[in-house]
């Protein structure tokens, strides 16, 4: 009766729906730092509404450095990182659009199947057997 009680004991998930994205984090990262410039680290977690609210913009804030947006500098004393906008950013639009959640521009094309489509060289030579796909 035991067994036959814990078989039927199903884990239960709960999904949570909030009210902010890592699209709307990237998004008022991007545009709190192009307008004030500068900003202290502090700064940018002054609208979270809770830790999960936190993380998605701590997230946002270093995808951000990593497309070198901003850049992330060591102030002085211990725990003081400034957050600094950078003008000197060379674009690279398709990157950017599959980044911020966008579609490609249309005159570009994208590279190596960004954006779902296969590119030459993409497909496999004749030499090649094709890829199990079901790894």
């Amino acid at each position: 009766m035991k067994r036959l009680e814990q078989r039927n004991i199903k884990p239960v998930h709960t999904v949570v729906r909030y009210n902010y994205t890592m699209d709307g984090s990237r998004e008022h990262m991007l545009n709190s730092v192009k307008r004030e410039k500068v900003m202290s680290f502090e700064k940018i977690f002054e609208v979270c509404e809770d830790r999960i609210h936190a993380i998605f913009l701590f997230l946002s804030m270093l995808e951000l450095v990593q497309m070198k947006y901003m850049t992330l500098m060591v102030g002085e004393g211990r725990n003081n990182f400034i957050l600094e906008f950078n003008e000197n950013r060379e674009e690279d639009p398709i990157l950017d659009a599959r980044t911020l959640g966008l579609e490609p521009p249309d005159n570009e094309a994208p590279i190596g199947g960004l954006f779902g489509e296969a590119s030459p060289a993409d497909e496999p030579s004749a030499d090649e057997p094709p890829a199990d796909e079901t790894a």
